[in-house]
């Protein structure tokens, strides 16, 4: 129970940053950028392209 309080407490902490210091676009394009991967299937290379992920 005390760790889920404490990493509660953290992302809290982390998003009243993000906040504050006007990232949420930069947010929500990472956010964008892993719903996209996860639907697609495909991940980014080293040299920036992407490619299937097989298995």
């Amino acid at each position: 129970h005390a760790v889920l309080c404490g990493a509660g407490y953290n992302l809290r902490w982390l998003m009243r940053a993000v906040q504050r210091l006007g990232l949420k676009a930069l947010l929500l394009r990472l956010q964008l950028d892993a719903m996209l991967r996860a639907i697609s299937g495909l991940a980014p290379t080293r040299d920036g392209n992407r490619s299937l992920i097989v298995g």
